[in-house]
């Protein structure tokens, strides 16, 4: 495993780090000092803004694509320019329409979304480029930055202004996207000085792109679909408060992503330059552990939800699902969506998640039909995410689970879910810790010791 590799997960983990920090105490404070019907409005925005880079029709990741494993030198400045300047005038169209349709129809929250569609969408094209061609440094600034402005926009307006108007923190946050695009255009220029030399719109170039990206796009908007469908029936079928409680649980569930979202990253330039089916399925083993342990931090949620946030009690039995839907999604994002980026298969991957997203639906359905509780939407999302790692092994036969594998995910997810509702945090937390090393130990310690091979070959190059 290369040096580069571990240092791009070492940037960006880092980066994650710092914004689980900012994150945490958003996350914790805004639900304890805004009301139930601010705090839904400002997760329903949040759920828009998932959309938000559907609106790009894959431009952005036919870029992606087009990058993946070169660097600024092969790529050449003329071709960053005339793509960036494309991607800005087709965006700016996109935000123009959505901007009339949110006064036409006077929905303040679409009025917001429609004027974050270009800056948002631009900051989404840098990311994907620098992850493409290996900068993790930058692509982890934008992470750092972002954290940590997000963070003293909610303490200002909570804090200093005491305020519980949500439009003040939706103008916020779209003035915020608006400077962060801003500053990455002048950052881009330290490297591509002559950029503003070729601001041409191309027609090919949108063309091309969009045709190469969409079925990636579509894949990834099926993915975002599915693991938001909860909160579409949820938003539906139950009450403002039942919508915050949710949404709460979803917000501590992005926790888990902080320290995950660096592997996931880094790993479609890994595959790229190192596509050997070997190693994937060692990383593969090592990620599976490593996220079994890293939802062990919805025991510290719940720990301080009965401590801080008695109102929220009612969402720690949907953040144990939820967590532990992380356990194959994590694997599926890392490994298996990754594996179909690098062999050009953004057909079949949008078709599977397709079949994925219709049979979410029609879970969700059937769990609320069956146990009318709040709680039916999670398990459906954790029935989603088992369906969905079921078919990346069938499409990827070569990188599918073993008996000991399979043994270690079952336990796993019992566990952690059995511990999490029954037993206080604390208890709960030891119990599972315990259990899931001696299964680590038992099931997967040829996986153990090939770690520990590769941390200390990174301390000798060191």
């Amino acid at each position: 495993m290369s040096n580069s590799f571990i240092k791009g997960i070492s940037n960006i983990f880092i980066a994650n780090i710092i914004g689980m920090v900012f994150g945490l105490l958003s996350n914790f404070i805004l639900p304890k000092y805004l009301s139930i019907n601010s705090y839904s409005a400002l997760k329903l925005y949040q759920l828009y803004i998932s959309y938000i880079g559907l609106l790009h029709l894959g431009y952005s990741d036919g870029i992606y694509l087009k990058y993946g494993g070169k660097n600024f030198s092969e790529i050449g400045s003329q071709d960053i320019s005339i793509t960036l300047f494309t991607l800005k005038i087709f965006q700016l169209c996109m935000g123009a329409v959505v901007i009339l349709i949110s006064i036409m129809s006077q929905n303040d929250l679409l009025l917001a979304f429609g004027f974050t569609i270009l800056p948002m969408n631009t900051i989404d094209y840098f990311r994907l480029v620098f992850q493409a061609i290996g900068e993790f440094e930058r692509y982890s600034n934008i992470t750092k930055i972002t954290a940590l402005m997000n963070f003293l926009i909610n303490m200002l307006l909570v804090f200093v202004f005491r305020t519980d108007d949500y439009h003040l923190f939706l103008a916020s946050l779209v003035v915020w996207n608006i400077l962060l695009w801003i500053y990455l255009e002048l950052e881009i220029k330290k490297t591509i000085t002559d950029i503003n030399s070729y601001k041409k719109f191309s027609l090919v170039e949108l063309k091309d792109n969009i045709q190469t990206g969409l079925p990636l796009t579509l894949g990834n908007f099926s993915s975002v679909l599915l693991t938001s469908i909860d909160r579409w029936f949820v938003k539906g079928l139950m009450s403002t408060v039942s919508f915050a409680h949710y949404s709460f649980a979803v917000s501590t569930e992005g926790f888990i992503n902080i320290a995950l979202t660096p592997i996931s990253v880094t790993l479609y330039n890994y595959f790229c330059n190192h596509y050997d089916i070997k190693k994937i399925i060692k990383i593969r083993n090592l990620i599976l552990i490593f996220t079994s342990y890293i939802v062990s931090c919805g025991f510290g949620v719940k720990f301080i939800v009965e401590i801080y946030l008695d109102k929220y009690q009612e969402s720690i039995s949907i953040i144990f699902l939820l967590f532990a839907s992380q356990i194959f999604y994590t694997v599926i994002r890392s490994i298996y969506v990754n594996m179909y980026k690098v062999e050009k298969k953004q057909k079949d991957y949008f078709k599977k998640i397709l079949f994925v997203v219709i049979a979410g639906v029609l879970l969700n359905i059937f769990c609320y039909a069956l146990l009318h509780k709040i709680e039916s939407f999670a398990i459906g999302t954790l029935l989603s995410s088992i369906i969905w790692l079921l078919i990346c092994c069938l499409d990827f036969k070569n990188v599918s689970f073993g008996l000991n594998e399979l043994i270690y995910i079952f336990f796993t997810t019992i566990l952690f879910i059995g511990f999490g509702i029954c037993f206080s945090s604390v208890l709960g937390f030891i119990l599972y810790i315990i259990c899931i090393s001696v299964l680590s130990w038992i099931l997967l310690r040829k996986d153990i010791k090939y770690f520990q091979q590769i941390i200390l070959e990174f301390i000798k190059k060191k």
